[in-house]
């Protein structure tokens, strides 16, 4: 619990600059809002829509991948969750 604490106080004492951004790009966001709560709403199978995520992620920055990773609490290793454009050389090589 305290690394939590540790980050929030960290993020309390760190100056974030605003990054200006385009009314396309404002928009783009707002659209990815709205596609996320609309899953939300719609109950869609858990793995649909973290596969979806890591999809609307993706669509922020070219040539990237997302993945969704869980930390196990027992050993503090990370998981892949979701990743649907990471192949799967990729996802061993992430997982643990």
């Amino acid at each position: 619990m305290s690394n939590a604490i540790d980050a929030c106080q960290t993020l309390e004492n760190t100056t974030l600059d605003e990054v200006p951004i385009s009314p396309d790009e404002y928009n783009h966001i707002s659209d990815l809002q709205l596609k996320i709560l609309e899953m939300l709403a719609s109950h869609d199978k858990t793995t649909d829509v973290l596969a979806h995520l890591c999809q609307l992620a993706e669509s922020l920055l070219t040539n990237s991948v997302a993945s969704i990773m869980l930390k196990d609490p027992k050993t503090g290793l990370m998981s892949v969750l979701s990743a649907p454009s990471v192949p799967q050389a990729g996802i061993d090589a992430l997982s643990n």
